[in-house]
């Protein structure tokens, strides 16, 4: 048996891509439960492991009605996760306050010399 070196888990229900090239694999579900029986409670991580191995290293469930997406390979949970791929949002709130903090964590721009020098 191979090991799940990582996985990472996210919701998708939210907003789902309308122009996806291919389309992310799933188990066939049931009606109410969607894929809730595809895992074994008592042998959870043997179940993702069996789930990659037949549907590949990406692969979507649907668990009481919502939709997730599993990756099970540590390149792809790096790659997923590599802050190169996101723009930070600076809402209404935090621009008011840009003033009187400058910019910070939560109020700097992502070109600001100071979020520019924190990707590095």
């Amino acid at each position: 048996m191979r090991s799940l070196r990582s996985t990472i888990i996210w919701n998708t229900t939210s907003q789902k891509p309308e122009n996806m090239s291919k389309q992310i694999p799933q188990p066939p579900k049931s009606l109410f439960l969607g894929n809730v029986a595809e895992i074994d409670p008592e042998r959870s991580l043997d179940s993702f492991v069996h789930l990659a191995d037949k549907y590949g290293p990406v692969y979507r469930l649907d668990v009481l009605g919502k939709s997730i997406v599993v990756l099970s390979s540590q390149e792809l949970v790096d790659e997923a996760c590599d802050s190169k791929h996101f723009e930070k949002f600076v809402g209404a709130s935090q621009i008011h306050l840009r003033p009187l903090t400058g910019d910070g964590l939560f109020t700097a721009d992502n070109d600001a010399p100071v979020r520019v020098v924190g990707k590095s």
